[in-house]
């Protein structure tokens, strides 16, 4: 679940723009930033998130499905309703509820600003077009090269946009150095690749991939490595102000 709160923060709710000045930079690349701040109130109204943790042999060890549902409540404010968790075809909603609730409201008060085209991060991008693209869904695409800078991490990747309107279309990213080790668990590989909606006037994520390896020490001699596929899909979205408050 923790891989889904990330994803929220950093693909859906881009920091503030107010008082911020973009970098100079590419044309295409600038028409992108502007994109994102359009866009900024996009919220989704149902996430679907299924992890699938397999060993070195790729046996699955556990396999989970989450759905949630974002909505305005009646403060005015964004809410979340815990719909559906699953933990290897077990139903443990009403279990698992409370531990859902509280890390996407921890999650999303860290207000991360990980979207490589908010306006706010501009200052810490850089990005340069690279000599070969490729088509996506019948567009023509420039991609892009980029690194940016946050406070957790540095994130090289690569940015496909609309060759004529700056629409970012697909992203692959990955972090330059690894997440710290937490309780005996170390992340040895991790990569990112997110599919974005252009279509009728909105941009937003539709579908997120975050694939990662690690190695669990729980013994002193021993240790048990595994990969992790988390797969998020949004859809079904609404334009709200972006404050969170979740009750």
């Amino acid at each position: 679940m923790r891989l889904l709160l990330i994803l929220i923060v950093t693909l859906v709710a881009p920091a503030s723009v107010a008082a911020q000045t973009v970098a100079p930079g590419d044309t295409l690349w600038q028409k992108a930033v502007a994109v994102a701040a359009a866009n900024a109130r996009w919220v989704p109204g149902l996430l679907v998130e299924k992890e699938t943790t397999k060993n070195a042999k790729g046996r699955v060890e556990e396999a989970t499905e989450v759905h949630v549902r974002l909505f305005r409540n009646e403060a005015g404010a964004i809410d979340a309703q815990v719909l559906e968790v699953r933990e290897n075809g077990a139903l443990i909603t009403e279990a698992a509820e409370a531990l859902v609730l509280a890390s996407l409201e921890e999650e999303l008060a860290e207000d991360e600003a990980d979207n490589p085209f908010a306006p706010a991060v501009q200052n810490n991008v850089v990005a340069r077009r690279l000599a070969q693209s490729q088509p996506i869904e019948g567009r023509h695409t420039v991609a892009f090269a980029y690194t940016q800078h946050t406070p957790t991490t540095t994130w090289e990747g690569t940015a496909w946009l609309d060759a004529e309107t700056g629409v970012p279309l697909r992203l692959a990213t990955r972090p330059h150095d690894m997440p710290p080790n937490e309780d005996g668990v170390a992340v040895t590989a991790l990569s990112m690749q997110a599919i974005y909606n252009a279509e009728a006037g909105a941009w937003y994520p539709t579908r997120v991939q975050v694939d990662l390896a690690f190695t669990l020490r729980y013994a002193l001699f021993l240790t048990f490595r595994g990969t992790v596929e988390n797969v998020t899909t949004l859809s079904q979205y609404w334009v709200h102000n972006p404050s969170i408050n979740l009750q």
